[in-house]
């Protein structure tokens, strides 16, 4: 639903009566195909895994408490704007830029383009609300309509293509300086590339697990290679545990780092990052 907003960019193209039939005919399906499976998706599909399961994924808000939810966390919903959508502070100002000059210049293409987007983007921060303000990825949607913007923006503030070169490098080294960390696993998930090999020591493939990822995360369970349950510190209730068995529990591997207390159950591997209990009895 998200990415629909982009299908903005096609509006001004698909208006324009000088388009050619056959394109504007190939657009229009490619976006029905999108939109059908949008909707197919999230009015059928979770739907009824939401029913089946008991399991709400999708979240949507009433427009009022969509936009109290905004403003309650307006920091970071403007921080998705800035400094997040870019990455870097140089693509921001020209994309300022390019805003304020298409006001000025009264550029209908662009302005077209840019109400269209910002319409969906608006109706999709408030039907998100808290969602939107608190997921770094739902502004992906809404970067072209800035890059197109901030390309505007240097378009008309710099003649030279040589500056503009030199410009794009700087913007590019700014961003990935600003996500250096990105390119490297940090020294404390390292441990998780050998989780695998682990749990195939003293865990059958089909067997269902329990891990105590951070704040719900799944890493843990993509890492052990598993399927199962993902928790905080639930398993630390061994009525709780025991109960899950009926449902296909075996294992519980546990972060040390994230749970020091050993649990009430075999255990069968221990080292200093995870420990590998039997939930399940024979």
């Amino acid at each position: 639903m998200p990415a629909a907003c982009t299908l903005a960019l096609l509006a001004v193209p698909f208006l324009n009566k000088q388009t050619d039939p056959a394109v504007r005919e190939n657009a229009t399906t490619s976006a029905g195909l999108a939109l059908a499976t949008m909707a197919i998706w999230y009015f059928i599909w979770v739907p009824w895994a939401e029913k089946e399961y008991g399991f709400p994924l999708f979240y949507p808000q009433g427009i009022a408490e969509g936009w109290q939810q905004l403003v309650t966390m307006k920091h970071d919903t403007l921080s998705r704007f800035y400094p997040i959508a870019l990455t870097s502070s140089i693509s921001f100002v020209f994309f300022a830029i390019g805003l304020g000059l298409m006001f000025w210049k009264k550029n209908k293409p662009l302005l077209l383009t840019f109400a269209f987007s910002t319409v969906l983007l608006v109706v999709l921060m408030l039907k998100a609300g808290a969602t939107f303000s608190g997921h770094v990825y739902y502004i992906i949607p809404f970067v072209p309509m800035m890059s197109l913007l901030a390309g505007y923006g240097m378009q008309q503030a710099i003649k030279s293509q040589v500056v503009q070169m030199i410009v794009l490098v700087a913007i590019t080294t700014e961003a990935i300086y600003l996500h250096k960390t990105d390119f490297f696993i940090p020294w404390q998930e390292k441990k998780f590339l050998k989780l695998e090999r682990i749990t195939d020591s003293v865990v059958p493939k089909n067997s269902r697990v329990l891990v105590n990822g951070k704040n719900g995360s799944p890493a843990m369970m993509y890492f052990a290679h598993r399927l199962g349950w993902t928790v905080d510190d639930r398993m630390k209730d061994s009525s709780w545990l025991d109960g899950e068995t009926t449902v296909g529990l075996h294992y519980a591997i546990i972060d040390r780092s994230m749970w020091k207390d050993s649990l009430p159950y075999p255990m069968l591997y221990e080292d200093n990052e995870f420990r590998i209990f039997k939930i399940k009895k024979d």
